[in-house]
């Protein structure tokens, strides 16, 4: 894919994103994200978190 075609996409893909964006900021917290999939979108909503070390 050269530079355009990403560009083009990327920008496709802002418009896209944009109403659901806009959902999750009136139903949920800002630590709320979506997951879309083939056929299911799924909101996590993390309530806690803390990072763990990365075996190699």
């Amino acid at each position: 894919m050269n530079t355009e075609e990403y560009k083009q996409k990327a920008e496709e893909l802002q418009k896209a994103s944009l109403p659901l964006l806009g959902f999750l900021n009136k139903y949920y917290h800002p630590h709320a994200y979506a997951i879309v999939t083939e056929g299911r979108v799924e909101i996590i909503s993390g309530e806690m978190s803390t990072g763990l070390q990365v075996c190699d």
